[in-house]
């Protein structure tokens, strides 16, 4: 689909307001041809499952509206899931409507859809998430064409960005992507692009850009890739009203104009010294200032993660604006770029220096400064003088501990803000020590194999930001489910898994704890009088994310990470213990793994260490990170040889 962005800057606020929309999107106007209907397979790619015959934008600014319309051709039974239609888009600035369906068999015959369209949570980021509007075809098989289209509308209080992503996960036959930019007042409309092999940058015709594709092949998707924004073909058009003569003078010129804005938000205000010295004490050095400061305003009401309240309750509980930290004080609540400047404010009221910091956040995209379009820094985050150092800070993320930024704002590019413009910075880098995970478990293994006992988990750093934050959104239930769930997928299929206790589920100064009673069946096997005892418990069920050969993109994992897996396990009495695993160190520039075994009179212990110390590994990598993974599955699949009854 075509993506629509944040509004651009306030100036434009009501320029399409005078506009009316056009009638509804009318019924299918298209004729699909015998060629297409007869069609058994893509003759540009044989064996592919499904292709978009054609694929047509139509949007305009001016009426602040746009239809889409997809012909999908199905070929076999696995392309048949893309019967099931998902309309992707932020619900807090647009809409879908008169969306029109039908599908079309191989004889000519059309079945309407009229049944129900649904919509769904599809994609939860840290303070975004995206619903669908969703929809199944009718009587869809090989051979059948489905078709469909609507039409999007956005907030006409002011323009916005859009982006056509000019690659799919099927091939494309063919294409025409149409923008009609607003034409008045002092903005204009410029585009930035990234395209792929053949691939002709728009054209602009009238007072339209006009975009012709053919033959596009699919998207490949790959696990632990970069941003898809990152890795497909795309035109990213949006508006400028300022006249900067290259980035450097762009981003001097956005520098002042955030400054300006959190400057106001923050001011020098009396209330504000008062409520500071209600939080430090008179002989608190700097640090133990900033942290007193970090946790008071860490309780405040973030309402930036209670998005997913429904449109009832949001209108019964929706709070007043806060104009600046004053209010935010004094109502105790606020939205993340409230919390944050509230900081600052605090921070200067005790005497020391601190500035607000915008961020570019990786979960979505990479900072392009070539790209002159503001919303890249699209949050922000505090520096603040610390004893002898400055630090950079995130009160607003809540559970964040003090001195740690979300993964999303680590190893970015950041803007710190002032008076003549800002400065821009990379933010550190994430590391391995910020994100541990431990697992340990205390088990018992009888006659039969079976395995029952207990299993605790420990996460510190990113790894218990992240579990923290998932249970905003979860009730208590659904939260329980979700740890539990977590869990029977690194062990064994078939383990029961009961949680029992979470430790300082809200206090992140402190690892997350989760214990847990498990009961895991028979995971062993006999190779004639001996039994075969698996070397580790924990064992995800997925495949090696590495096990081909080729790799199209960049390795991404979110942040470095540790684990560290201890497990006691008591064998039966009168089992021997007739070999154990040796010892196995592997070690590399970017990764570790140690695994280690014991037999102490009939208790096996085994301590298990692997680390991962970078977060971005370029195909040139790709060859070494997989064979350190291929090792560690080997080591990994090793067992113990036991002589049970003896």
């Amino acid at each position: 689909m075509s993506i629509r962005k944040a509004p651009v800057f306030a100036c434009f606020a009501l320029l399409a307001a005078v506009f009316t929309l056009p009638a509804p999107a009318q019924e299918f106007v298209k004729q699909v041809s015998p060629q297409e209907l007869a069609m058994k397979d893509n003759p540009a790619a044989p064996g592919t499952h499904a292709m978009i015959l054609e694929w047509v934008i139509d949007a305009n600014d001016v009426t602040s509206q746009s239809i889409e319309y997809y012909r999908i051709k199905i070929f076999t039974e696995e392309g048949k899931k893309h019967a099931d239609i998902e309309i992707p888009y932020d619900r807090d600035s647009f809409s879908i409507k008169d969306i029109k369906a039908r599908t079309i068999q191989p004889d000519g015959t059309i079945v309407p859809f009229n049944g129900k369209v649904f919509e769904k949570l599809v994609l939860k980021l840290r303070n975004y998430e995206v619903r669908a509007k969703t929809f199944t075809m009718p009587d869809v098989r090989p051979g059948s064409i489905i078709e469909y289209r609507y039409r999007t509308e956005w907030d006409q209080s002011a323009l916005l960005n859009t982006t056509w992503k000019l690659q799919k996960k099927m091939f494309i036959a063919k294409a025409k992507l149409t923008l009609k930019p607003y034409l008045g007042g002092t903005a204009y409309a410029t585009y930035m692009s990234v395209l792929g092999p053949g691939m002709k940058s728009p054209e602009s015709k009238g007072d339209s850009f006009i975009m012709h594709l053919e033959n596009v092949p699919a998207y490949e998707e790959e696990q632990f890739s970069l941003p898809e924004a990152q890795l497909i073909p795309r035109i990213d058009f949006f508006y400028r009203s300022d006249n900067a003569k290259n980035p450097d003078e762009y981003w001097k010129k956005i520098g002042k104009e955030l400054y300006e804005g959190a400057e106001s938000f923050i001011g020098k205000r009396g209330g504000i010294r008062a409520a500071v010295a209600t939080i430090v004490g008179p002989t608190d050095d700097n640090e133990t200032k900033l942290r007193k400061i970090y946790a008071r305003v860490q309780q405040i009401r973030n309402l930036s993660y209670e998005s997913t309240k429904t449109e009832k309750e949001q209108k019964r509980v929706t709070p007043k604006d806060n104009n600046h930290v004053e209010d935010v004080w004094k109502n105790g609540y606020g939205y993340r770029r409230d919390i944050n400047r509230l900081f600052v404010a605090l921070v200067r009221a005790a005497g020391l220096q601190a500035d607000v910091v915008r961020v570019s956040q990786r979960d979505a995209q990479i900072f392009n400064k070539q790209m002159l379009d503001w919303r890249q820094l699209d949050s922000e985050i505090a520096v603040a003088q610390s004893n002898d150092k400055e630090i950079l800070l995130d009160p607003a993320t809540p559970f964040c501990p003090f001195g740690l930024l979300a993964w999303e704002n680590t190893g970015v590019e950041a803007l710190r803000l002032d008076k003549q413009g800002g400065t821009f910075f990379r933010t550190p880098a994430p590391n391995s020590h910020e994100a541990i995970m431990r697992r340990v478990a205390e088990l018992t293994m009888d006659e039969e194999g079976a395995l029952t006992g207990k299993v605790t988990m420990e996460y510190t750093g990113q790894e218990a930001l992240e579990r923290r934050i998932d249970a905003i959104e979860n009730d208590e239930v659904e939260q329980k489910k979700s740890y539990e769930t977590s869990l029977e997928n690194r062990l064994p299929a078939g383990t029961k898994v009961k949680l029992t206790r979470i430790g300082n589920a809200t206090d992140g100064e402190k690892p997350l704890t989760l214990e847990f009673d498990v009961t895991i069946p028979s995971v062993t096997s006999s190779v004639g009088s001996r039994t075969l005892l698996p070397m580790l418990v924990f064992q995800s069920r997925t495949s090696n994310p590495f096990e081909f050969a080729k790799r199209n993109g960049p390795v991404y994992y979110q942040y470095p990470f540790q684990e560290i897996e201890s497990v006691r396990i008591t064998l039966p009495n009168g089992t021997k213990v007739e070999n154990l695993p040796k010892p196995q160190v592997l070690q590399t520039d970017f990764a570790y793994y140690d695994t280690r075994w014991e037999n102490a009179g009939g208790l096996l212990k085994v301590l298990r260490r692997r680390s991962v110390d970078g977060f971005v590994y370029h195909q040139r990598h790709y060859p070494a990170l997989r064979d350190f993974y291929s090792q560690v599955n080997g080591h990994d699949r090793e067992n113990v040889v036991l002589r049970m009854g003896q």
